[in-house]
């Protein structure tokens, strides 16, 4: 999403695009349209000159059948890179109690699903110019169908360059429910600091759903950030002109009161 004149791409249900992000841009640069799904999502990344891919991974899908086995979902990878093995330790109890809520497993049976990871990016340039962006390859045990808050503007990613911007990570039906990332740069708009407008992103979802899973990044027009979270584990990482290097940064973690 550009922030200046708030026009946006996206795409969701892609199944063939290795980077859907890339393919998300051209929507916007190239379409009359904001979203495109599915198919025809398919079709026009094949218009548009994208290389078709196989994306499902041996390892991926050996997670995902661990996990409906009932066994961990690491087990016998052998050894495992810290950053999976910290992946694992963060979702799997979310996993379970999916699982046990919606009878996954007996789902499952009949149905297919992917691994998932989301990642947000927000940029400004020296012209005032801001820029959104968020990629994921969705929830993991989700049903086929399924969409999540990452390709809907002001769910999981917003920007509007006379305040700032906003991104989301977490479960994305709660992005949508509340509008998060929208609602974010509304608190900016309201005078907010980007760290007030994420606390209070992050404290209306606790007040409604206390074991919630999201994290909202928050960037101003002037490039200040910060990010807040519900669980521990997540951070961010920042950069701007004059900086040395990159600073990873934790995000901060509020609790359902």
């Amino acid at each position: 999403m550009l922030g200046s004149s708030r026009r946006a791409g996206a795409v969701a249900a892609v199944k063939t695009v290795k980077n859907p992000i890339s393919l998300a841009r051209k929507v916007m640069e190239l379409t009359p349209h904001v979203l495109l799904v599915g198919e025809g999502a398919d079709r026009f990344a094949r218009a548009a000159g994208f290389p078709t891919e196989a994306l499902q991974s041996a390892e991926g899908k050996r997670r995902f059948e661990n996990l409906i086995a009932g066994r961990e979902m690491l087990e016998g990878f052998g050894k495992v890179p810290p950053a999976m093995a910290k992946l694992a330790w963060r979702y799997e109890p979310y996993l379970r109690r999916q699982m046990a809520q919606f009878d996954v497993k007996a789902w499952y049976d009949k149905l297919q699903t992917a691994w998932h990871g989301t990642v947000d990016v927000i940029a400004g340039d020296r012209a005032g110019e801001l820029c959104s962006g968020v990629s994921t390859s969705g929830l993991a045990l989700k049903f086929p169908g399924r969409a999540g808050d990452s390709a809907l503007v002001g769910a999981g990613n917003y920007a509007d360059a006379r305040y700032g911007a906003a991104a989301c990570v977490g479960q994305g039906e709660l992005a949508i429910r509340f509008s998060a990332a929208r609602t974010a740069v509304l608190h900016m708009k309201a005078g907010k600091t980007p760290r007030q407008a994420a606390d209070a992103v992050i404290r209306e979802l606790l007040d409604e759903e206390p074991e919630g899973i999201l994290q909202v990044l928050v960037v101003s027009k002037a490039g200040a950030a910060a990010a807040s979270a519900s669980q521990k584990g997540l951070h961010t990482v920042y950069w701007k002109e004059g900086m040395g290097r990159i600073e990873r940064r934790a995000s901060r973690v509020l609790r359902a009161r």
